[in-house]
């Protein structure tokens, strides 16, 4: 499983800290997004999951890792597909 981290980087289990603010935020929305992008030799995938709180505000989490460089776009856009 990826290793996600809040922004102070803290590492984070993604399933129990869901949970947690499931538990004390019950009209929570969640919202994950993966985008790619090359710089010089290596391909970097980030993945967001990001805690909406109504009108209130946005927690989110991430992971980050960096592969050689994916020159097709084809193959890049369908590593973006979490696969774990």
């Amino acid at each position: 499983m990826k290793k996600f981290k809040s922004v102070n980087s803290k590492v984070i289990d993604v399933i129990e800290h869901t949970l947690e603010i499931m538990k004390t935020h019950p009209n929570l929305k969640i919202h994950i997004g993966t985008d790619s992008q090359n710089v010089d030799l290596e391909t970097s995938y980030v993945t967001v999951i990001a805690y909406r709180f109504g009108v209130r505000g946005v927690h989110y989490i991430y992971t980050k890792e960096k592969v050689p460089l994916v020159r097709d776009m084809f193959t890049r856009l369908f590593d973006e597909c979490p696969t774990q």
